[in-house]
């Protein structure tokens, strides 16, 4: 179980350096089959900041609290937490980051 705490903290940490502004439009779901137009309403370079700084804090929270569930709870626990933890974040930074892909309204 040790082994898939530390791979799915790498999997999360790896994200953050693997997406970047110049290839956004092609991995980024969501923004990947927006129209030219509306890409451009979108600061991107603001969510890319703060999605690189949240799959830091998701790859080292991953771990740190998935080596503390295991050793104290067990490995169920810890799978359990491993595959609902991840789901939470993202839940959380979805509503973070929601703002950032409002449409501007044009005048």
């Amino acid at each position: 179980m040790i082994y898939v705490i530390i791979g799915v903290s790498l999997i999360f940490g790896s994200l953050a350096f693997i997406l970047t502004v110049d290839n956004a439009k092609y991995y980024l779901a969501g923004y990947n089959t927006m129209p030219k137009e509306q890409r451009e309403q979108v600061d991107i370079e603001t969510y890319l900041k703060m999605f690189k700084q949240a799959h830091i804090t998701l790859a080292i929270s991953t771990f740190l609290l998935g080596v503390v569930t295991l050793l104290w709870f067990g490995d169920r626990v810890a799978a359990l937490f491993i595959s609902i933890y991840p789901l939470l974040f993202f839940g959380y930074f979805l509503f973070k980051t929601y703002p950032l892909f409002k449409q501007k309204k044009s005048k």
